[in-house]
C-alpha cells in the first residue's frame, strides 16, 4: 500500500511539471522534519529518515519538484481556519470550548507551530510570484504545546481557563516548529494573523 501511494503521487508530479509551467510550488509538510529536536527546523538540516507513508510521499515528491527549474517547496506547519477537517486537535478542543470542566486531548504536551490558513494563502501567493526557488517553511515560526493550545481557546471564548486532561499521553517528547527566517528575507512575506483573534472567529462563525 505504501508503494502504491509513493508511486501514484509522484507520478501526479512528474504529470504536474511536463505543462511547462514556469513556476510550480508545491505544498509540502512540517512532518518531514520528524518531532525529535527542540530547535525551530530549518529548509537546510538533513531529514531524518521517514517512518510513515505520508511524510515518505512528501519527500519523493518534494525531489520531483526542486528538479523542475521553477520549483518551490512549501513545508507548512499545522494549517487550521473555517471549514477545516474536525477529526484534528484544535478542531477536538474547539467541540468542548466554551463549557465547564475539564478539557480532554489526546496528549497535552505536544509542542506544534500552527499557521491560520489566511497567513497560509499569502505565503503560497509570495512563492508563486516571487523570484527564489527551493524549500521554504510556512508557518507562524511559534511553539505552543496542546495544553497551551486550549488556554488560548479559553480566552477567545472569553472564560476562565480550565484543566486538561490527556487521554493516551505518549509519555515522549515531541516539538515540532519551523523556522520561517528565509521565507521572510526572500519573499518579505510574514504571518499576521493572530492566533487568539483566529480562534475567536472560529467559535463565532463556525469551524
Amino acid at each position: 500500500e505504501g508503494a502504491t501511494h509513493i508511486a501514484r503521487v509522484k507520478s501526479v508530479a512528474r504529470r504536474l511539471l511536463t505543462k511547462g509551467y514556469g513556476r510550480v510550488v508545491y505544498a509540502s509538510s512540517a512532518v518531514v522534519y520528524g518531532d525529535q529536536i527542540d530547535t525551530p527546523r530549518s529548509p537546510d538540516e538533513p531529514l531524518p529518515a521517514q517512518a510513515g507513508i505520508y511524510a515518505s510521499g512528501k519527500v519523493q515528491v518534494e525531489r520531483e519538484f526542486l528538479g523542475h527549474a521553477g520549483g518551490v517547496i512549501a513545508r507548512l506547519a499545522n494549517v487550521y481556519g473555517i471549514g477545516m477537517a474536525t477529526n484534528n486537535v484544535l478542531g477536538d478542543i474547539l467541540r468542548q470550548v466554551p463549557g465547564e470542566g475539564p478539557v480532554f486531548v489526546r496528549d497535552a504536551s505536544p509542542v506544534r507551530d500552527f499557521i491560520s490558513v489566511a497567513d497560509a494563502a499569502s505565503g503560497f501567493l509570495a512563492l508563486a510570484i516571487g523570484r527564489p526557488v527551493g524549500i521554504l517553511n510556512l508557518g507562524s515560526g511559534i511553539g505552543r504545546s496542546v495544553a497551551e493550545l486550549v488556554e488560548v481557546a479559553c480566552v477567545a471564548a472569553g472564560q476562565p481557563l480550565r484543566p486538561v486532561y490527556s487521554t493516551a499521553p505518549s509519555g515522549r517528547r515531541s516539538t515540532l516548529v519551523l523556522d520561517i527566517a528565509r521565507t521572510r528575507e526572500q519573499f518579505g512575506w510574514t504571518p499576521v494573523v493572530d492566533l487568539t483573534t483566529d480562534i475567536r472567529s472560529l467559535l463565532t462563525y463556525g469551524r
